[in-house]
């Protein structure tokens, strides 16, 4: 996580990325193209 997203994650808690409550200011770290592959992948379990 980036130390920019710190403030707005303690004031609100941790969302998902595609949440409406998610940080509109919210800076990735990682690589955007693995972002985006990750983000059409069907997790084999519940939450």
């Amino acid at each position: 996580m980036h130390i920019d997203n710190v403030p707005w994650l303690i004031d609100h808690g941790l969302h998902c990325r595609y949440s409406p409550d998610f940080d509109p200011n919210f800076r990735t770290i990682g690589n955007p193209e693995l972002i985006e592959r990750r983000r059409h992948r069907k997790v084999p379990i519940p939450p």
